[in-house]
């Protein structure tokens, strides 16, 4: 199932042997190198890898408390999360430098947990929003730590047509 960053964030983390709500998502860590979800940020320096998730149904469940990790101890976590960051918020530039916006959003496939779309947008002031744009992952060049290095001739999705984002509708040109 394709989710949105912005519904995984504040999923709660369940622990199946009580069922409680014991911690929520803060983050999703992308690894640069394959698109891949290595980890969801579940408090300061704690993670947990999407080998340990059993269910992300209403939240996120895991099997016990020992689920929940220091992001140091996953090497290529604490790596990511050094060098690069998180992917909201990125710039998103062709290879010729055209300047798309930042990373407003992105889909998520939780039962493969890799990167399907970024959406792009600029906006005015932090509070307007416009020039929305959905990139494929397969347009997505190369991930470095301050932006997002698209296709120059990916064929994102720009103002005309309505897509439901959310519960927020998007308009897109194909």
């Amino acid at each position: 199932m394709e989710r949105l960053y912005s519904k995984i964030v504040g999923m709660p983390v369940f622990v199946r042997e009580n069922l409680r709500a014991v911690r929520s998502v803060q983050d999703v860590v992308i690894d640069p190198a394959n698109g891949k979800v290595i980890a969801f940020a579940v408090g300061k320096g704690m993670v947990v890898t999407p080998g340990d998730v059993l269910s992300m149904k209403h939240g996120v469940l895991v099997d016990d408390f020992e689920d929940i990790i220091e992001s140091e101890e996953v090497l290529r976590v604490g790596k990511v999360l050094k060098e690069y960051g998180v992917l909201s918020g990125k710039k998103v530039v062709g290879e010729n430098g055209n300047a798309f916006g930042k990373i407003s959003d992105f889909v998520v496939d939780d039962s493969v947990f890799a990167l399907k779309k970024i959406y792009v947008s600029k906006n005015l002031l932090g509070m307007v929003h416009y020039d929305n744009r959905i990139f494929s992952a397969k347009d997505i060049v190369e991930i470095l730590p301050d932006s997002v290095v698209v296709k120059d001739d990916a064929r994102a999705k720009v103002a005309t047509e309505e897509v439901k984002k959310g519960g927020e509708m998007l308009r897109v040109r194909t």
